[in-house]
């Protein structure tokens, strides 16, 4: 579009060529015919904005307000549904305002690198990517989430505090790569996808007391994970707990006496089936520390020996 602007690249002789006002023709027929679909309210060319107040907006698209480099507050109190690229690319976001939001689509705080605080009390539902790539936020309070995409906090490293205490259902990649969140609790977690905390090199303490089925890689790497609480876990894929060292306290349980006194045969063959799965689970967890202990006793009875032969 810009080589129209140009007198060196825009040779035209029809009404898009000429003189300066001719040459910018066709970029203000794009604008124009823009704003034409999309209304009157929706928000171009908005690099430069930096306080946005929008008092009666209830809904709005796709990429409302991305690849905004200057704003700072955002005030929505009656919007209630978003869709995709909401917020994507504000690198100076301080303050958001979203008390009645519900739903919003993918990639809705994508890569916004300054807002240390979010506060949404109704949303319910969030799609993929939904705060991927926040460095500096810290303190996440959605109190009324039942659902997530894929994705949710991925390389979100410095978010220290959770308030999610209704969520039900995330995606693979839940909390991917967290550096400074040190104790989970999820009471009413029962699905998780794969990556659930992988690469966590913080988090000590896991309590998801409902939690029915993980996904792969689920606590992959977790390498300061002490204690983890699941109960009622049913269905573990591989790598559940690969790489996560230091674990005293390991309790994945199932309600192995109820199902063995009222359970139907496919329960008893679910049961045997997963114990037999948590069995593999604690072999290589085993597996590990008995190498690391014959590998230890192996340096010492080297090290013994070559101590006798200068002797």
């Amino acid at each position: 579009i810009t080589q129209f602007f140009s007198p060196y690249s825009n040779k035209r002789i029809d009404e898009y060529g000429g003189n300066f006002w001719n040459r910018t023709r066709f970029a203000r027929e794009i604008v124009a015919d823009i704003r034409k679909k999309c209304g009157d309210d929706f928000l171009m060319n908005c690099m430069r904005i930096r306080h946005v107040n929008l008092p009666n907006l209830k809904k709005c698209g796709y990429s409302f307000i991305s690849n905004n480099r200057g704003l700072e507050t955002l005030n929505l109190p009656l919007l209630e549904s978003v869709g995709d690229k909401f917020l994507e690319y504000n690198n100076s976001l301080r303050q958001l305002y979203l008390p009645s939001l519900r739903e919003c689509g993918d990639y809705f705080l994508y890569y916004n690198i300054i807002l240390k605080e979010l506060n949404l009390p109704k949303l319910e539902k969030v799609c993929d990517m939904f705060l991927w790539f926040n460095k500096y936020l810290e303190e996440l309070n959605l109190p009324s989430l039942k659902k997530c995409g894929n994705y949710f906090l991925s390389d979100s490293t410095s978010i220290s505090h959770l308030n999610l205490l209704q969520l039900e259902e995330v995606g693979h990649s839940f909390l991917l790569s967290n550096k400074a969140l040190k104790e989970l609790n999820f009471p009413n977690l029962r699905i998780a996808g794969g990556n659930f905390l992988s690469n966590n090199n913080i988090i000590e303490i896991v309590n998801l007391p409902k939690l029915e089925k993980a996904g792969t890689r689920f606590l992959f790497s977790a390498s300061a994970l002490i204690n983890i609480y699941i109960p009622n876990i049913k269905d573990v894929y591989s790598d559940f707990l690969a790489n996560s060292r230091y674990i005293n306290k390991y309790k994945i349980f199932t309600r192995c006496e109820k199902i063995r006194k009222y359970g139907s045969d496919d329960e008893k063959k679910l049961l045997f089936y997963n114990m037999i799965k948590n069995i593999r689970v604690m072999s290589k967890l085993l597996k590990q520390n008995i190498r690391k202990i014959i590998s230890k006793l192996l340096k010492k009875d080297k090290q013994e020996k070559d101590d006798v032969r200068q002797k």
